[in-house]
């Protein structure tokens, strides 16, 4: 199998600061870009229920449109009645995500500066009392999380002090108490070694890399990338609680067959950051992830990231695949569990660097094309429900498209399997034949 030289997006989801230059080298870790994000939901301000109007109003009241920036006390909604004004306010900076003329309501995403000081609030002044007096009245303590306009504090006579914003207290001194916003500093890294080829300002860059790349039938587990231990003897070998060691942590380890439960428990203590292996059982994933897994993304987390080549059970991974791996051992290699086994089939992935002698393909190849076309005799797998993953050999081409059970006619295959012979479509199937090592890879039948 070639190694490949592709270009990969690293951006994101929002604006932030990109850290690297064009035509800088960049390796897994190195991180393109970063951005201080607030961990909490919008405020829905309920408009017409405040205004005693029912929520269909809400179109005539909106003074704002879903993306606009506002300001603490901005008139966001309003309304004359009799000849007087009625006003809503914006109760802090945000931008407006949703309105709502269902239920007559205004969603505001809160919006900050990640570097602004906390904010103080002094119960003491606002009561008029002595911070020594004041301080029985606080209804929070530090530590404490408080969304805002909770209550901080609230005197005999029921006068309340509000938290001005959404955040944790941090400190209570004498009466004032000091909250501070949260942030979530969210990082996207170069995930593959290579070059920067382009800038995508504000949010990441776009690096070229030369990898060979191998797909997986099911993962789990997020990106992620580490030194390669082979700890296997060959695509056969199963991986016990005892193959796993302690300096495994940060390292991706290559099985063959199998890995069992006590394994993936203990590589999840030392600090594993994922596993391939050929097979590996159903219950084991449940029963790491807490619970059934669905059809759509896999998107449970299960402590490390885990790659299955074969299919469920015990099943001897491709001899090349192994052996195309194995020759990584103790070089970084980069691997991604995501998964989606309906519609828009997305597969987990394994990128292997490519060596000095490996040469590099600079033909640009989209998922969907064929090597070669597929013959009589030659072996598959099906890679679509609902026989994903199963392997066999066509034993028949017809020419003539042929009307499925779900009433869609399209050209297919026959295909002979353990289970007996399948009538597949075309395009869910793909080439898994030694010779190509790469039968792993994005490749759906074409006609």
């Amino acid at each position: 199998m070639k190694a490949r030289r592709e270009t990969i997006r690293r951006v994101l989801p929002e604006m932030g600061r990109v850290l690297v230059e064009k035509d800088q080298p960049v390796f897994p870790d190195t991180i393109i870009a970063e951005t201080k994000l607030q961990p909490i939901e919008p405020v829905v301000i309920p408009v017409t229920e405040q205004l005693g109007l029912a929520p269909d109003t809400m179109g005539k009241m909106a003074l704002v449109q879903v993306g606009d920036l506002v300001k603490a006390g901005q008139v966001i909604a309003g309304v004359n009645i009799g000849g007087v004004n009625y006003e809503v306010h914006a109760p802090a900076d945000g931008k407006i995500e949703d309105i709502s003329s269902l239920i007559g309501t205004i969603a505001l995403r809160l919006e900050g500066d990640p570097n602004e000081p906390e904010k103080q609030v002094n119960v003491g002044k606002e009561l008029e009392l002595p911070d020594i007096m004041a301080r029985r009245f606080l209804q929070v303590r530090e530590g404490m999380q408080v969304k805002m306009g909770e209550v901080l504090a609230m005197d005999d006579e029921e006068v309340r002090i509000n938290a001005p914003i959404t955040g944790e207290i941090t400190k209570i001194e004498g009466s004032t108490v000091y909250i501070k916003r949260p942030f979530v500093l969210r990082q996207i890294s170069a995930y593959v070694p290579g070059f920067v080829v382009e800038i995508v300002e504000d949010r990441g860059a776009i690096i070229e890399t030369e990898v060979c790349r191998i797909n997986g039938i099911f993962g789990m587990g997020g990106e992620t990338w580490g030194d390669l231990r082979v700890a296997v003897t060959d695509c056969q070998g199963v991986v016990n609680a005892q193959d796993i060691r302690k300096d495994d942590q940060g390292k991706i380890l290559l099985a063959g067959s199998f890995v069992s439960l006590e394994a993936l428990q203990k590589a999840k203590e030392v600090g594993v950051k994922g596993i391939i292996s050929g097979g590996i059982n159903n219950k084991d994933l449940v029963h790491l992830a807490k619970e059934e897994i669905k059809p759509g993304v896999i998107a449970e987390d299960i402590g490390l990231t885990v790659i299955i080549t074969e299919g469920m059970g015990p099943i001897a991974m491709n001899p090349d695949v192994f052996n195309l791996i194995a020759k990584k051992e103790g070089q970084v290699i980069s691997i991604n569990g995501l998964t989606q086994i309906r519609a828009g089939v997305i597969r987990p992935e394994i990128l292997l660097p490519a060596g000095e002698l490996e040469a590099v393909s600079h033909q640009e190849e989209s998922p969907g094309t064929l090597r070669r076309r597929l013959s009589l005799g030659d072996s598959v797998r099906i890679v679509r429900e609902p026989w994903f993953g199963l392997l066999g050999q066509i034993s028949e081409i017809p020419k003539d498209e042929q009307i499925l059970p779900s009433g869609v006619r399209t050209l297919v295959y026959k295909i002979k399997t353990e289970d007996g012979e399948l009538i597949v479509p075309r395009a869910n199937v793909e080439l898994y034949e030694r010779e190509r090592t790469g039968s792993l890879s994005d490749d759906s039948a074409q006609s």
